[in-house]
């Protein structure tokens, strides 16, 4: 009779012990899970209302980059051979493959739009992308394929490299000629800027963008940025306190809300953030960042806190962020 009720009492001690263990567990998992959530909200409202299949930075066969004020928060695996990237409507994402452009970052409204030729730049104004394909511009609304219309066809005499737009006027930077031409929504071209002295452009980017009614134009030759008026007439320079090395720096930019910008650099594979007078401020990511200098990159600007980047090393989008 004792033996039993010993044996018994060892069973509820024991039982106990395993109920305290499998509630420690459930602790665990709980505590794992805010941590996860936790991640998750710092990606979406960085990045906007959708995530596509987070990996961990080692998946790509790099280590995440973490730099003194900047980390790489996430990394996304894509197709090979992509030649463009750009931020979409609603804080999607654009890249071109050849002469396709495809979105992700909103898998409800997943659609492609193709072309007949190579697709040359990308840029987004509120709902509306412009897409330049050598000679020829277009609008698309990317509710569907068939939304996109010919602006303009400008025959064999222009490669179109970059793009940005006013409320009236769409500019295009040309390759070709080194020029920037103005056209209205109609498709008739206004003017065009050759630039003050006229740009030196070596290489093959030719980048632009407008910010507080004035039109940006890289003179990648220089190393500097000359500032338009939106009818054409020169206003200023904007030049780097740390100059750009290369022959033909910077190959992409963006200014964000207050005037500072975001420069991507190729030689060094840099991208850091200006001043709006010009001064150096910090480093996105540095050269170590990188497994190679010579490899392709992409950038996309959603923020001066979140910087997607396209690293052709490891074929991968490249999530940067802020440090909290």
């Amino acid at each position: 009779m004792y033996y039993k009720r010993l044996r018994a009492k060892h069973n509820v001690e024991r039982t106990k012990m395993i109920d305290l263990k499998n509630k420690k567990v459930r602790i665990a998992i709980v505590i794992f899970n805010v941590i996860a959530l936790i991640a998750f909200i710092d990606l979406y409202m960085t990045f906007g209302n959708k995530l596509f299949n987070p990996l961990k930075g080692e998946e790509a066969g790099l280590q995440p980059y973490i730099g003194d004020n900047y980390k790489e928060a996430n990394r996304l695996i894509v197709p090979d051979n992509i030649t463009l990237l750009s931020k979409g409507p609603n804080e999607s994402i654009l890249y071109a493959q050849s002469n396709v452009v495809y979105r992700i970052n909103q898998p409800e409204e997943d659609v492609t739009i193709q072309f007949d030729q190579p697709i040359t730049a990308i840029y987004t104004s509120g709902e509306m992308v412009y897409i330049g394909t050598g000679n020829q511009l277009f609008s698309a609304t990317y509710k569907k394929e068939s939304a996109k219309t010919l602006i303009k066809d400008f025959q064999n005499d222009i490669v179109i490299s970059s793009i940005a737009s006013t409320s009236n006027l769409i500019y295009v930077s040309d390759i070709y000629t080194k020029t920037v031409k103005a056209i209205n929504k109609s498709g008739e071209t206004q003017f065009e800027i050759k630039g003050d002295p006229e740009f030196l452009i070596p290489g093959t980017q030719f980048p632009i963008d407008q910010y507080d009614n004035q039109l940006w134009v890289t003179d990648t030759g220089r190393h500097n940025i000359q500032i338009f008026n939106t009818n054409g007439t020169y206003v200023s320079t904007w030049q780097p306190s740390k100059e750009f090395p290369g022959c033909c720096n910077p190959i992409d930019f963006s200014i964000l809300k207050g005037g500072k910008l975001i420069t991507l650099q190729k030689g060094i594979s840099e991208i850091n953030l200006f001043s709006p007078s010009g001064e150096y401020l910090e480093a996105v990511a540095a050269t170590n960042a990188f497994q190679s200098v010579s490899s392709r990159k992409e950038m996309a600007v959603f923020s001066e806190d979140a910087i997607v980047i396209f690293d052709s090393d490891i074929n991968s989008l490249r999530f940067f962020i802020k440090k909290q």
